[in-house]
């Protein structure tokens, strides 16, 4: 089993890191680890790999901890929290984490929390084979229709969506569009979301027409057609996640 590891801990060095070494001291070669010791570095290191295993210390981070935690649950990775308090510990257990331990920690207690957290680790890639082999079955075709006709559009040949108030423009590959009554909700609810993702709160592209993402004057999705489509911040961590899997 192979599987990487970010571990965070609280502003001070690597070599420092009592829980890095706690790391290497178990000795097992599926562990791939990366090091960082502040929450604003470990964000945008997370964001590019999804570690399936997050080890932080928590002992000054505060609200910089629950804010992290928030932004990674929702990828599920199992998360191990130590702290020289317990005061932080019915928090965190909001966020579902594999185990939470008080300074200091006896390595044999440290095992056993890495035990529980490779179990979460197997039972979650597990689940997500199960679900990877269950048919899913998707729009080939969305219907426009207006008062005088129904037009029926492939999916595969939609450029993008743009969210015009309450219509929708779907833009084709071959340059033209029509324009939808439908809101973009709607549209997404009929999507691949593994094709098509929300990159804005007015665009939805077809990754399968995406060329590049450039990042000169701000984040922006060059498609097949040399038209540059804005990424928002907020969406930015949709798009890495599918772009990632």
């Amino acid at each position: 089993m192979n599987f990487s590891v970010l571990v965070i801990d609280d502003n001070i060095s690597q070599i420092k890191s009592s829980l890095f070494e706690l790391m290497l001291n178990i000795k097992e070669k599926f562990l791939s680890i990366e090091y960082c010791n502040t929450i604003h570095e470990a964000v945008p290191k997370y964001l590019n790999t999804f570690h399936e295993l997050v080890l932080v210390n928590s002992t000054n981070l505060n609200g910089e901890l629950f804010e992290f935690l928030e932004k990674i649950s929702r990828h599920q990775p199992s998360i191990i929290v130590i702290s020289d308090t317990d005061k932080h510990a019915f928090k965190c257990i909001k966020f579902n984490i594999t185990d939470y331990l008080i300074t200091p920690i006896h390595e044999a207690e440290f095992k056993n929390s890495i035990i529980k957290a490779v179990s979460r680790i197997e039972i979650a890639r597990k689940s997500k084979l199960f679900n990877d082999k269950t048919p899913k079955k998707f729009n080939k075709f969305i219907t426009i229709t207006s008062t005088k006709k129904i037009d029926i559009l492939k999916v595969e040949e939609i450029l993008y969506f743009e969210a015009d108030g309450r219509y929708t423009i779907v833009h084709l590959s071959d340059g033209t569009s029509k324009m939808a009554s439908k809101n973009m909700g709607e549209f997404q609810k009929l999507l691949n979301d593994e094709i098509f993702c929300r990159i804005h709160h007015k665009y939805i592209i077809n990754l399968n027409r995406l060329l590049k993402v450039n990042k000169i004057d701000g984040l922006s999705c060059q498609m097949t057609t040399d038209i540059s489509i804005p990424v928002s911040k907020r969406k930015l961590e949709d798009l890495n996640k599918i772009l990632n899997s």
